[in-house]
């Protein structure tokens, strides 16, 4: 009898594992892009691992990201150098503040997009991502979704050659219409761990 309970526990176990998979496949794209879509504003810290060939060690960063779907998405490090990246529609600003010497200065760089017309769909792919844009991902990457609305992951991997001379692949973890990781690995090897946590909206 209890041999019967022992097999019997494990056809259940078995048979809920097999539902979960289905429930699993059955999360489609078009749901995970309404869901992050759903969040057009918000603002979280984030911590970030990142390793270079250039650098001897893996540096981590901390700071915040603000993202708006209608301005612009803002990523600034406070530690352990000071830096804010603006992302829009027509520009890449880049600001760093030097704290060598008496007085900190700040170094401002601007990239306008309208010069660099692939690379504009390219860097404003990053906030379609928070976006849900599904109509420059799905020119830009192709895309592996697994999991489940409640808990997914998903793959992007350049279509073109011309991005992928950059990128290698982005996986994107979240739950719901929320992402808390991102992992990017670049082409010739450099890569980013960011988490994303203490997150707020209006």
């Amino acid at each position: 009898m209890h041999v019967v309970r022992i097999g019997l526990a494990a056809i259940v176990a078995l048979v809920a594992s097999i539902n979960q998979a289905a429930a699993a496949q059955d999360f489609p794209f078009d749901d995970l892009m309404g869901m992050l879509a759903e969040h057009p504003r918000f603002t979280a810290d984030f911590t970030e691992q990142r390793s270079s060939f250039l650098l001897a060690r893996p540096i981590e960063l901390e700071g915040q990201i603000r993202f708006d779907a209608e301005k612009s998405l803002e990523k600034v490090v406070k530690s352990p150098f000071e830096e804010r990246i603006t992302i829009d529609s027509s520009a890449v600003a880049i600001e760093r503040v030097n704290s060598e010497g008496k007085a900190a200065t700040v170094q401002r760089t601007r990239y306008d997009l309208a010069n660099y017309p692939f690379l504009a769909k390219a860097v404003q792919g990053v906030s379609n991502v928070f976006a849900g844009d599904k109509q420059l991902l799905e020119e830009l990457y192709d895309h592996e979704l697994s999991g489940s609305a409640q808990q997914w992951e998903l793959v992007l991997t350049p279509k073109g050659e011309k991005l992928a001379e950059f990128i290698e692949s982005i996986t994107i973890r979240g739950s719901g219409g929320v992402i808390d990781y991102i992992h990017s690995l670049e082409a010739d090897g450099d890569e980013s761990k960011l988490t994303l946590n203490n997150r707020t909206e209006p």
